[in-house]
């Protein structure tokens, strides 16, 4: 069977991927062929571990609230350091599950979204209204996850459960449910080509002195051609 959560583990320190729907039982979730996440098996995986700090990497769309809650309050109630990283998205579920982290880091290119909870319903007038009912009663618990580190008002939080807002990083952020914003340049797993150039560039020794700022060595000694040398590969290269 398929599973769309991984934990692993070096010393200390774990890691623990949930990429996929949340479901209470694998195999009948959202997913017929069992790429899901299901409490049981995350919670039988955490049973064994040793680690003293566990780092929890969401990208998913949510799924079930029982099943959202139950690994929540897991990963709240275990005796180790958690911390929460939005690596795509952390929709629905997945947010509540994002909200367990004492320290919940956004990247900057991730979206996290909350909403009220929904369901399917069959019946008469009654049963209808007390569908209605407990799902509002599951919506106010859900949000409870939220409540917890938020910075806005209650007004300004349901506001954004009914209106099923998706929330930027820097407004994860500013709003309490984050407690950073992580930068992909900043942790070493992307650099544009323009700060390549500026580095290697300020890399490059003067006056037959290196610059104290780069600790390292340019991977490529950076090229330069003259003006002139640029401007005629420019006009080959248009055709001029």
């Amino acid at each position: 069977m398929k599973r769309f959560y991984s934990l692993e583990t070096a010393g200390d320190n774990a890691d623990l991927y949930i990429f996929g729907a949340i479901v209470t039982q694998t195999g009948g979730g959202w997913y017929a062929d069992g790429t899901d996440v299901s409490p049981s098996g995350i919670v039988e995986e955490l049973k064994g571990l040793t680690a003293k700090n566990i780092t929890v990497h969401i990208n998913s769309y949510g799924g079930e609230t029982a099943g959202g809650l139950a690994i929540y309050n897991t990963l709240k109630n275990k005796d180790i350091k958690v911390k929460t990283v939005v690596d795509g998205y952390a929709c629905s579920a997945a947010a509540v599950i994002f909200m367990a982290g004492e320290e919940r880091v956004m990247n900057e290119a991730s979206i996290f979204m909350i909403h009220n909870a929904w369901t399917y319903a069959a019946g008469n007038a009654k049963e209808l209204r007390k569908s209605a009912d407990d799902l509002d009663v599951v919506s106010e618990v859900s949000a409870n996850a939220f409540r917890a580190h938020m910075t806005i008002s209650e007004e300004e939080l349901v506001s954004l459960l009914d209106n099923e807002t998706y929330i930027k990083p820097e407004q994860a952020v500013e709003w309490g449910f984050a407690t950073a914003l992580q930068s992909a340049a900043a942790n070493g797993y992307l650099m544009s080509a323009r700060r390549s150039i500026y580095n290697r560039v300020m890399a490059a020794p003067e006056s037959g002195k290196n610059n104290p700022a780069v600790t390292e060595p340019p991977e490529a000694p950076l090229v330069i051609e003259p003006k002139e040398e640029v401007k005629t590969n420019f006009q080959k290269l248009i055709g001029a």
